[in-house]
């Protein structure tokens, strides 16, 4: 028997860490070189360095476990639970997250639909060759439509999430897609590699969200610079370069038959991005002036040409055959892609696109963070990333924003207020769940009594300040209000018809409004001399 010691252990950057809370419970959905130590697909929960190494334990599984142990525990205490699935690494990130299949289902099951997000990551073989566009790889695009496909389902189900997807393959600011013009509003792509990692920004932002009370903006400067090792290289991105020009692909609209004046074309586009665009920019109308074959090809040309600045398509005309070219930017993404057409009194036929090319691309080497621009980092944040940052304030980095992929007006513009509102919409339905198929006093019209109706609001705003309450400014809840004077609340949440006779429809309806707490992100520091 050995002499009794005491051990000291001394660890590294755990100064100011927090465990994560109820609020902070995160999941990872990731695709990997080598199978994990439970097996591909059989969901895992890991709460420690420790617990990673073990499950992670294949060399070639070295890039997610650093991901991690310094991304994620990098931000939040150990302790704090990861659920983790692992996939093989041929699985692209759409498929990974598809209502399609049961990989977000079978997580949220195993976590006993705690998740209050999920990161989405991969590493492919050496040899995956990606397909870029609008500044990714087009998986990540793919990826935030299924997402977001996901996200608007647990909100139907009263248990939101929140998607956090890898900026795989990030190319410049330039070419990124500008997302504030779509409603993907619960969903986030963050951006920024460590020493070639760029799934370690995905793990160090839930981390960071985990640490911190929910209304908390994870590029908070007051919480403090990111936990990146002071050796670790940032990269953010890499210039594309093109060696051969890329070939747009095509599709023909042949009018084949003129009837009676008042004959109209309106032409869409569907992009495999669920994009949607208006070729006609609206209902194009033809006078018996203009009611031959030839006439309408040129004047639908001249239309769908006078937008170009809009949607940025092109056409030409010969003798009745319309020929619309994709926009550029797309190569053969829109191959097999058909013209929707609406129109009457006029007969034709119509090709799908094809012959579309991706121009033959290379990366050149990744730009280092410290020799970014900002107008590019300004850039990225104004079409609606989470990128890295210098903090200005002290020593390294920080998170620039906590931005989501949509309108930067829209209530759910920010993680931040999206984790309160998913909160308050979480601790809504456990209170009055319980009140589901319970019998209620009502009055002659059948509708609830106004003592009972203001117990109900009390109940509910009670809970969510005990839970809530020092995380948002304000709370006011609305039962059955008046269909008359309240008429645009229900048309808001298309509500048709709304019946207050309980006996009649057995409908309660609660409208919850939440105020969550501001930002300033913005300071204007006027400084004058008087004389």
């Amino acid at each position: 028997m050995s002499n009794p010691k005491v051990a000291v252990v001394f660890g590294s950057s755990n100064l100011g860490i927090q465990a994560a809370s109820a609020a902070g419970t995160f999941g990872l959905i990731a695709s990997i070189p080598t199978a994990n130590t439970s097996g591909f697909g059989i969901p895992v929960l890991l709460k420690s360095v420790k617990q990673a190494k073990a499950e992670l334990a294949s060399p070639n599984n070295a890039g997610i476990l650093k991901a991690i142990t310094d991304g994620f525990y990098g931000e939040v205490a150990e302790g704090s639970p990861l659920y983790c699935l692992f996939l093989v690494n041929t699985t692209s990130m759409e498929d990974m997250i598809s209502p399609d299949n049961d990989y977000v289902s079978t997580l949220k099951t195993f976590a006993q639909n705690k998740l209050r997000g999920i990161g989405v990551a991969k590493f492919p073989a050496d040899n995956y060759s990606a397909t870029l566009f609008g500044g990714f790889d087009l998986d990540v695009h793919k990826c935030v439509i299924k997402a977001q496909a996901q996200a608007t389902i647990s909100i139907q189900q009263y248990k939101p999430i929140e998607f956090v997807v890898q900026g795989y393959n990030f190319t410049n600011a330039t070419q990124a897609k500008d997302y504030t013009t779509t409603i993907n509003k619960n969903v986030h792509i963050v951006i920024g590699s460590e020493n070639g990692n760029s799934a370690v920004s995905v793990l160090r932002a839930l981390g960071k969200k985990a640490s911190k009370a929910v209304q908390k903006n994870i590029g908070r400067v007051k919480s403090g610079s990111l936990n990146i090792a002071q050796d670790a290289v940032l990269q953010f991105g890499q210039i594309r370069t093109t060696s051969v020009v890329e070939t747009k692909a095509t599709a023909t609209l042949t009018i084949t038959g003129v009837g009676s004046s008042g004959a109209y074309f309106d032409i869409y586009v569907t992009d495999n991005l669920n994009s949607r665009w208006n070729l006609t920019s609206s209902t194009y109308n033809w006078s018996s002036t203009e009611d031959t074959v030839t006439k309408i090809g040129a004047a639908l040309v001249s239309h769908i040409n006078g937008s170009t600045s809009i949607h940025g398509y092109s056409a030409t005309n010969a003798a009745g055959v319309v020929t619309i070219t994709a926009k550029s930017g797309y190569g053969s993404l829109l191959n097999g892609v058909v013209l929707e057409v609406y129109t009457s009194g006029i007969a034709f036929s119509k090709t799908a696109f094809a012959g579309g090319v991706n121009p033959n691309t290379t990366l050149d080497s990744a730009t280092l963070l410290s020799d970014t621009d900002s107008v590019d980092l300004d850039t990225l944040h104004d079409k609606g990333y989470i990128t890295y940052k210098t903090n200005e304030d002290a020593p390294g980095y920080i998170f620039n924003d906590d931005v989501s992929l949509t309108d930067p007006t829209s209530d759910y513009a920010t993680w931040s207020h999206n984790a309160v509102l998913c909160e308050a919409m979480r601790i809504a339905y456990a209170t009055f769940y319980k009140t589901l198929k319970d019998d209620v006093d009502v009055d002659d019209n059948g509708q609830l009594g106004a003592a009972v109706e203001a117990n109900l609001s009390q109940d509910i705003i009670d809970a969510i300040n005990k839970e809530l309450g020092g995380n948002i400014s304000g709370v006011n809840v609305l039962i059955n209000p008046d269909t008359t004077t309240s008429a645009g609340l229900y048309a808001a949440a298309d509500i048709d018809n709304p019946n207050l006779n309980l006996t009649q429809s057995g409908k309660l309806y609660v409208f919850l409004t939440i105020r969550p707490k501001g930002y300033i992100k913005d300071v204007l520091v006027v400084l004058g001399f008087g004389l």
